[in-house]
């Protein structure tokens, strides 16, 4: 779009948040720089980013897993009782998921956190057929929870680095 600057730096933040959405939508890279580079910068104090941001991105990741896990839970209900013949995919969900919460277990004990305690966090959301489901789940693979455990490790020293 051909915008005098002007406009872009009189937005308000929801203008430009839409704006913004819209410029994603239609990939357009270029109108989203714009947008950005001429966001007004504002100064704020906060706590130690190494605490409150990863406290925050714990919590997200957390809501992510339990995100999966639900994702798993329909596609098993979906296999067992949708789709005839799919038995052998119900039960490939249900390795994903133990392999998920061993993975996710092992980084929180790495990190010093109980996956007990943010297990109490966590229920808390949790449908119950999830936590049914969870009751039965097989052994982890423990090669499929390496990878699963690599990637977020990598996310989680990203964070860390910031």
């Amino acid at each position: 779009m051909n915008i005098k600057p002007a406009i872009y730096e009189n937005l308000s933040p929801a203008q430009r948040i839409v704006a913004a959405i819209e410029a994603i939508a239609r990939k357009d890279d270029s109108e989203l720089d714009k947008l950005h580079g001429t966001c007004p910068k504002k100064h704020y104090m906060q706590e130690d980013y190494k605490y409150s941001g990863m406290l925050q991105f714990l919590m997200a990741q957390a809501v992510a897993i339990e995100n999966g896990l639900t994702g798993h839970a329909l596609s098993i209900i979906l296999c067992l009782y949708v789709m005839p013949d799919c038995e052998d995919k119900a039960e490939a969900c249900m390795q994903r998921m133990a392999d998920d919460l061993a993975a996710w277990s092992a980084v929180l004990e790495n990190m010093g956190i109980d996956p007990a305690v943010m297990e109490k966090i966590t229920s808390e959301v949790r449908h119950p057929i999830v936590n049914a489901l969870l009751e039965a789940l097989p052994e982890p693979n423990e090669e499929a929870v390496k990878r699963c455990r690599k990637g977020m490790d990598e996310i989680f020293q990203k964070v860390q680095s910031v």
